[in-house]
């Protein structure tokens, strides 16, 4: 309802409820910015490939920090300047008086940045390709950049020239670079597995198994009462992969079961050649009854 009511001639309309303190009024050319700050851990926990899939992510700009924590700001404490805030008057000003007059300012495009941003142009072909050649995934990530990077180019020249807003080639090419770089980063936290699903699930299967690869002999020996010679075969135990997989969300949540979800995951990692299953006469060789895995990851 709001998306179909946004813009210059949009108009939400006002809704009756019979609590007096729900009922909302008409609202010309409604606009909303959802702005949210929260630790990377949980939201990206809660994402999955359906919110992609059906435009909710797509729609979002994050800002993923993924280095090194920062020194403490020593300056955290001071008061702002005087100077920034007259230009915050001023500019809520502004806004406040244009609002009231009714009717946005248009936001102008200079030559060199109606090259990058403009239909057709440099910005807007390049995701065209990518949707063309990417995966449904990808596919819908880059279907709303070319838009994203439009309204955030907008929205520096708005804030930066408010009587007269223009795009310049250096508003076009930051908005374009931190569009670019937030798909990318989106795309590898996809890949490294968050959320639920096959694809979490099969990113936290190849974690177990680097994470056996590391371990030292004794530990898993102790931990998960593996024969010798099984482990120090270099092959990894169907059991330690139970153990270890059971309980993580990604499997425990899984509506088939985790035994059937680790199996199923298995089994893919069989069919593209990242694991083997070993022969039953190896597994006895190594007097060990269970099933074990080659693991082709490279060292």
């Amino acid at each position: 309802m709001l998306y179909s009511s946004s813009g210059a001639d949009g108009t939400l309309q006002s809704m009756a409820y019979s609590d007096a303190d729900k009922t909302t009024d008409e609202v010309k050319s409604p606009a909303l910015t959802m702005l949210a700050e929260t630790a990377p851990e949980k939201y990206f926990a809660a994402l999955s490939e359906e919110q992609i899939d059906n435009g909710l992510l797509p729609r979002f700009l994050t800002i993923d920090y993924r280095g090194m924590r920062p020194p403490a700001n020593p300056n955290s404490g001071m008061k702002m300047p005087q100077e920034m805030k007259n230009w915050l008057v001023e500019l809520a000003s502004i806004c406040l008086s244009q609002s009231q007059r009714g009717g946005p300012i248009q936001v102008q495009m200079d030559p060199e940045a109606a090259e990058i941003l403009r239909k057709g142009g440099d910005f807007d072909t390049n995701c065209d390709n990518l949707i063309n050649n990417g995966d449904n995934s990808e596919r819908q990530l880059w279907n709303r950049a070319h838009l994203k990077a439009i309204r955030l180019a907008g929205l520096v020249a708005a804030v930066t020239y408010p009587h007269q807003p223009v795009v310049t080639k250096e508003f076009a090419a930051w908005a374009v670079e931190l569009v670019t770089r937030d798909i990318k980063a989106m795309l590898k936290r996809f890949e490294e597995g968050v959320g639920e699903g096959d694809a979490k699930q099969l990113a936290d299967l190849r974690k177990a198994l680097w994470q056996y690869k590391e371990s030292s002999p004794e530990k898993v020996m102790e931990s998960y009462g593996i024969k010798e010679a099984a482990v120090r075969s270099g092959l990894v135990p169907y059991v330690y992969l139970q153990r270890k997989l059971a309980g993580i969300t990604s499997f425990r949540k899984d509506r088939a079961g985790s035994s059937v979800a680790i199996n199923r995951s298995l089994a893919t990692l069989i069919a593209t050649g990242e694991i083997v299953e070993a022969s039953r006469e190896k597994a006895l060789s190594l007097g060990y009854s269970g099933k074990l895995y080659i693991c082709n990851f490279g060292d």
